[in-house]
């Protein structure tokens, strides 16, 4: 029993709490300035709570609005619709956070960069080659059209195994189509 609202609105929905509890971690991150010391922390906590959404965006479609039922297809697809959606504004959130909120955060890395490349003995031709590539990478031009693509990618990477725990298929449907 497919339901007659749209499977759009309920992916951004999802969409939507994915991309603010990613927020919140960052912002948190940010405002505690740990930021480059903890990024591992980071990154294991927006894992962690992709996973929970994706997972439970797909379930409350499949038991809301599908009647208990959904193939690995649809739900593979509604996954990508909501990683879509949250890729989107993860993309425009990078944007406003590295113009707007931590212009300087660029310098900061980099510092800790040089830093890092004076006690490994680098030349000085070694680290200005990376720093002026580190400056091209890191520009909001560069960034963000590679931050959307990347949250695209990974999240549609756990929707492709995350679907496989999430479907269920309708037994009527897998008997009808032996009917045929």
């Amino acid at each position: 029993m497919e339901s007659k609202n749209s499977p759009y609105q309920m992916a951004m929905r999802y969409g939507f709490y994915y991309s603010l509890a990613s927020i919140i971690v960052d912002v948190t991150f940010f405002l505690l300035d740990l930021g480059t010391k903890m990024n591992w922390l980071n990154g294991t906590l927006k894992f962690v709570i992709g996973v929970a959404i994706i997972y439970l965006g797909m379930k409350a479609r499949r038991d809301e609005e599908l009647g208990g039922y959904m193939s690995y297809s649809k739900a593979l697809g509604f996954g990508s619709i909501m990683v879509l959606f949250s890729a989107l504004v993860l993309s425009v959130y990078a944007y406003i956070h590295m113009s707007f909120v931590d212009p300087e955060g660029i310098d900061r890395v980099m510092k800790e960069v040089k830093e890092q490349m004076i006690l490994k003995n680098s030349s000085e031709e070694e680290i200005e080659m990376s720093l002026s590539m580190m400056r091209k990478m890191k520009s909001p031009a560069f960034t963000v059209p590679l931050s959307f693509v990347g949250s695209f990618i990974w999240g549609f990477i756990l929707s492709l195994i995350i679907a496989i725990f999430v479907r269920k298929n309708d037994p009527n449907e897998e008997y009808n189509s032996l009917n045929s």
